[in-house]
């Protein structure tokens, strides 16, 4: 019981232990019924019929009947608040009142986080004993720095990642095995571990949105590393990354304490702190980036709501004159402008039948995506074509939000790979245009 109880701590802030040993007995032998219920923390529901739980990736299967085809959808226990079976209501999290960014969270204490890190965190995943550590032979396992325009992805771990386990999902665990294996082959090697341990940080969080697993990692090469902070951008997964493990799951206080009011752009508007993210992107202005930093005051700008701001940054990014530094910032400008009214436009009340297709520009290239649409909802949100290599979640969180949340407004796309999730939210927003 302590085994299969401890999978959901990371999703819990309180967990009745009865309760969710009879709930997951009950999907376990459960007869699928079309009634059963689930309701997510944003508010959406999902009827159907509960098929399948995989404790290890804590998610579940739900059947549901769309017209007259039956498809089945996958949910992630962090997303949903509870699930109805035979007549019978189970709560998997909790939902905390709206906070004054109007976002519903799961709020825990300090302690509860810290208890959460510890307890959960410092446990190895159950997959983990059964992946394979399958990585070259010729991997120095020392870590040592590349020298200067060097890059050797079967010597250096840091390349290795890079190039190998960031573009293939399949190989994500691999990635996370190799990173232990550094960790215990480095016990004399501080310098290392602090890299390897750094890389788990990122790896649990970037890519499985393990954030009590990530946040431990984070903190472990954060002790006694005060000569090696700027390892292997240790300095900034510490401070970003950590924080942002803090405010998923559920205190922002100790997110804005590690912070001490530096960070990113992407990680305040995450927290809704909009004021002091545009006060950041403004001062990126001042610095080698500044014609760039015009379209970060802009998305801070349109994920705050304040549309006139932003179409004023966008405007602006156009006039630009059209030379090679600005070849690529005034068509994102332009596509912006675009992609926003879009956004505005989008009515699901007026939306025909139909899977609708918009394409807008990642990092690497362009993003096609198509949008299905039956009965007024958004059924399915699929990238159909792109190019991009470290795209790390985004591909299947940024569609799985937008259909949860049956829009493409207050999607949560500053994740590790902002531009790819931008990318995704506008070419759907542009596909549900061209559905009313």
């Amino acid at each position: 019981m302590r085994t299969l109880v401890s999978i959901f701590l990371p999703t819990h802030r309180r967990i009745l232990t009865p309760t969710f040993a009879f709930l997951f007995l009950c999907l376990s032998c459960h007869a699928a019924r079309g009634d059963d219920l689930v309701e997510f923390l944003n508010g959406a529901k999902a009827r159907g019929a509960v098929k399948a739980i995989r404790k290890a990736e804590r998610e579940f299967d739900v059947e549901v009947k769309i017209g007259a085809r039956t498809v089945v959808r996958t949910y992630s226990f962090a997303k949903v608040h509870a699930v109805t079976m035979r007549g019978k209501r189970y709560v998997l999290n909790e939902i905390a009142p709206v906070s004054q960014e109007g976002v519903k969270r799961v709020e825990r204490t300090r302690a509860e986080v810290v208890e959460l890190i510890n307890s959960v965190g410092r446990t190895p995943p159950e997959w983990l004993a059964d992946t394979p550590l399958n990585a070259p032979k010729s991997l120095d396992l020392s870590w040592p720095n590349a020298p200067k325009k060097v890059w050797d992805n079967r010597r250096f771990p840091g390349h290795y990642v890079w190039d190998v386990i960031n573009p293939n999902p399949s190989r994500w665990r691999e990635g996370v095995k190799l990173m232990h294996h550094l960790v215990a082959a480095n016990e004399n090697n501080r310098v290392a571990q602090v890299k390897a341990m750094n890389q788990l940080g990122t790896l649990y969080a970037s890519l499985l949105e393990d954030w009590p697993r990530a946040a431990y990692w984070w903190r472990q090469a954060g002790k006694g590393t005060s000569g090696a902070m700027g390892i292997g951008g240790f300095r900034v997964g510490y401070e970003v990354g950590l924080a942002r493990c803090y405010w998923k799951l559920g205190n922002k206080p100790m997110a804005l304490e590690l912070l001490n009011g530096k960070g990113t752009p992407a990680i305040w508007c995450e927290m809704g702190e909009h004021d002091r993210a545009l006060r950041q992107a403004e001062q990126a202005r001042k610095g080698w980036m500044k014609e760039q930093a015009l379209i970060v005051c802009g998305d801070v700008c349109r994920h705050a709501g304040w549309y006139d701001k932003a179409l004023d940054y966008y405007q602006r990014a156009t006039r630009l004159p059209m030379t090679d530094k600005y070849k690529r910032t005034i068509p994102e400008a332009k596509e912006r402008i675009a992609a926003m009214r879009a956004e505005q436009a989008v009515d699901l009340t007026k939306a025909r039948n139909g899977t609708y297709r918009g394409r807008s520009l990642g990092y690497s290239g362009m993003i096609d995506v198509a949008v299905a649409v039956r009965n007024q909802r958004i059924t399915s949100v699929k990238v159909t074509r792109h190019t991009e290599k470290q795209y790390y979640s985004s591909l299947t969180d940024i569609p799985t939000q937008i259909v949860e949340r049956q829009s493409v407004r207050g999607i949560d796309a500053t994740s590790s790979a902002t531009i790819t999730a931008e990318a995704i939210v506008r070419a759907s927003a542009m596909a549900l245009e061209s559905a009313n």
